[in-house]
C-alpha cells in the first residue's frame, strides 16, 4: 500500500507539467530503444541527457523579472518631417547640442522599387514625449 501511494503520487508530480511528462517519456523511450538495440549507447546517453535538461526545466516566476521590464516608456513624439535625410540629421545634431535624445526612423519604401532620388514617405525625427516642447522651440528658431 505504502509503495502504491509513493507511486501515485510521483505520477502526478510528474503529471503536474508538461516538461515534466515530455522529460519522462522521452527518458523511458531512449532507455528502451537502447535495451532494444536500436539505437547506441552514445545517443541513448544523449537522450538522456536532454530529458532530464527538459524534466528539470523552470519558467522564471513573473515577479522576479524585475520592475524595470514592468513599466513602459512612453513612445517618442515626432517633432520634424522631412523626405531629405540630410536636414533632418542637421535638426537632430542641433538638438543633441541642447542634450535632447532623438530617434530618426525612415519608412522610405521607395528606395528599391522606385527611381532614385523620388521619396514616397518622410523620414521623421522623434525626441521623448518630455522634451517635446522645448525640441519644437529649438527648430522653430533653426527656420526663423
Amino acid at each position: 500500500m505504502r509503495i502504491r501511494r509513493k507511486i501515485k503520487t510521483y505520477l502526478r508530480f510528474i503529471r503536474a507539467r508538461f516538461n515534466r511528462s515530455l522529460g519522462a517519456l522521452l527518458s523511458i523511450l531512449a532507455l528502451a530503444a537502447w535495451a532494444a538495440g536500436w539505437i547506441p549507447g552514445l545517443h541513448a546517453f544523449v537522450l538522456i541527457c536532454v530529458s532530464i535538461a527538459i524534466f528539470l526545466y523552470r519558467k522564471p516566476p513573473e515577479q522576479d523579472l524585475g520592475l524595470d521590464m514592468q513599466k513602459k516608456e512612453p513612445e517618442p513624439v515626432v517633432v520634424a518631417q522631412s523626405a531629405n535625410y540630410a536636414l533632418i540629421q542637421i535638426w537632430a545634431e542641433s538638438l543633441h547640442d541642447e542634450g535632447i535624445p532623438t530617434e530618426t526612423r525612415d519608412e522610405f519604401i521607395g528606395s528599391i522599387l522606385s527611381q532614385p532620388g523620388r521619396s514616397y514617405s518622410e523620414i521623421k525625427l522623434l525626441v521623448p514625449p518630455v522634451f517635446e516642447k522645448r525640441a519644437r522651440l529649438i527648430l522653430q528658431e533653426g527656420n526663423s
